[in-house]
């Protein structure tokens, strides 16, 4: 019998993902229901063209975060840990082997690509629920640095807990203090870049640039990511619209990065 695929409200509920057209939505349903038991789906357009949707709604997915796609055409669904669940006895790995050695998991169970010098962080776990399902899951090791997990605040080892090695008794150790200056003068940058008006002190926009400050990104790639960007997106009804924080610091960042698309108007260096 087939595994049974669960999809969160928290997920399609939220305003990111009701403000998608019609067609992205039932694409992202579709797209669920046909993925492996780990998220991952290597035939994403055949999936898009049987249910009339188009690529730009494969690309709008991506862009507000509920994919992942690889250079490989592979996909991931970003919340898939989160929403799902897989008893051992039921469990068959993904092919994408590669793929999921470029993830990490942030809480509560959510894929993102691992950022500029971060090491693959995943081991299979099998964990027992309530009702005395075995379910295997992928959890973050125990590493020293910003994935430590703290021991002596639970008593217990990581490979006990049941949320993704993140038990409410458990201390995780906090992101740095947010560089307002370099948030600030992102922020500037893309507004004046792109003729938009985003707020800097937006906990999301803080929340995103501090996470790929931690990760080892330089504000010299946030303008390059903004530069490749708005010479490809501004301007296109379709696309200026993700001209924004979320979608150009989010899980497509390292890819935006690499794409050396020549910008002949660049503005000026941060300084």
């Amino acid at each position: 019998m087939a595994n049974r695929r669960m999809i969160s409200k928290s997920v399609i509920n939220s305003d990111a993902f009701c403000d998608m057209p019609l067609t992205a939505q039932a694409l992202y349903m579709h797209l669920c229901v046909n993925a492996d038991d780990d998220g991952f789906l290597n035939n994403p357009k055949r999936i898009q063209r049987s249910v009339g949707a188009s690529v730009d709604d494969l690309k709008i997915l991506a862009g507000k975060g509920f994919l992942i796609g690889f250079e490989s055409g592979a996909v991931v669904v970003s919340h898939w840990m989160e929403q799902n669940s897989i008893r051992k006895d039921r469990y068959t790995p993904t092919l994408c082997v590669e793929e999921l050695n470029m993830l990490k998991i942030d809480p509560p169970g959510v894929y993102r690509l691992l950022g500029q010098g971060e090491e693959k962080s995943l081991v299979m776990s099998s964990v027992e629920s309530d009702d005395g399902q075995v379910a295997t899951t992928w959890q973050p090791t125990v590493a020293t640095g910003k994935d430590r997990l703290s021991k002596e605040s639970s008593g217990k080892d990581s490979s006990d807990s049941i949320q993704l090695g993140l038990d409410k008794g458990n201390e995780v150790d906090a992101l740095p203090n947010v560089d307002m200056s370099i948030v600030a003068k992102t922020v500037d940058y893309l507004n004046s870049r792109c003729d938009k008006h985003f707020n800097a002190n937006s906990e999301l926009t803080k929340g995103l640039i501090s996470s790929l400050l931690q990760a080892g990104y330089k504000p010299e790639d946030f303008k390059h990511v903004i530069d490749v960007k708005s010479a490809e997106w501004k301007g296109d009804p379709k696309m200026d619209k993700y001209l924004c924080p979320e979608t150009l610091f989010g899980p497509k960042f390292e890819k935006y990065l690499n794409e050396r698309k020549a910008v002949a108007d660049a503005y000026s260096e941060y300084d």
